[in-house]
């Protein structure tokens, strides 16, 4: 685990498991599309360090994941929402990005996207 930031205290526990919304029938999709400046890096840091309770409270991160100013997409993610797929998206990982989407949606898994690019 990295360490904490200076003048913060580390996490105690995993962060409580997300709710879903009612009688939806299925899994959400919840995109955080984060102005610049607005502590993103941060929501993202805590998302991809606790995925494994995300993924145990049905949810799944593929959102940009950054390790100590270094861009990487964990070996246990299916597909990460990254800068440069956002830009310039190329048929086949539009194709692949899609196909995660559908089984993580077969699975009854949410899924999770933050990345500044959105906005």
């Amino acid at each position: 685990d990295p360490p904490p930031l200076a003048g913060h205290s580390p996490p105690v526990g995993p962060p409580p498991p997300l709710d879903r919304p009612p009688d939806t029938g299925r899994p959400p999709l919840v995109l955080h599309a984060g102005p610049y400046k607005t502590a993103t890096t941060t929501l993202q840091t805590a998302f991809g360090l606790h995925r494994a309770a995300l993924l145990a409270s049905s949810y799944a991160y593929l959102g940009k994941f950054t390790t100590h100013s270094q861009k990487a997409c964990p070996a246990d993610v299916p597909f990460c929402v990254d800068h440069a797929f956002l830009a310039a998206p190329t048929p086949a990982r539009l194709r692949r990005f899609e196909a995660t989407l559908r089984r993580l949606r077969d699975e009854g898994t949410g899924v999770l996207i933050s990345a500044e690019a959105l906005t």
